[in-house]
């Protein structure tokens, strides 16, 4: 569920754009 949470986070914060460094899976 958090992987779910943290993909639309991701997705938002790529539409809003890149303000801040996003955290990245690795």
């Amino acid at each position: 569920m958090a992987d779910f949470a943290d993909e639309l986070l991701r997705i938002a914060a790529e539409q809003k754009g890149p303000k801040r460094g996003k955290k990245v899976k690795s």
